[in-house]
């Protein structure tokens, strides 16, 4: 899936799109610089639930606020999200309810 990473006045986008021509976003995720994350499938807010499975194997799994003494771990961290939601081709299984 190709990649687009946007910086935002607090955080960093990362939009994975879809393969096809007629390009959308298909998987996103937000990191403030706090250190929350956000993840959505589809315009979907992926549930907690769901987000503590796709990343229970992970060993960088800790949320990491964006600062100077932070930033190579911060990195990491987005690059680690990254590569779940790509390993993550077929969706989820976000209810529409």
């Amino acid at each position: 899936m190709p990649l687009i990473v946007l910086a935002e006045e607090d955080g960093i986008n990362v939009l994975l799109l879809s393969r096809c021509h007629e390009r959308s976003v298909q998987r996103r995720a937000f990191f403030a610089i706090d250190g929350q994350e956000e993840v959505s499938v589809h315009g979907k807010h992926l549930p907690a639930e769901i987000l503590t499975d796709i990343f229970r194997e992970d060993v960088n799994c800790q949320k990491v606020p964006l600062t100077e003494d932070y930033q190579d771990l911060f990195v990491q961290r987005v690059v680690t999200v990254d590569g779940r939601l790509r390993s993550y081709e077929v969706c989820v299984g976000v209810d529409d309810s």
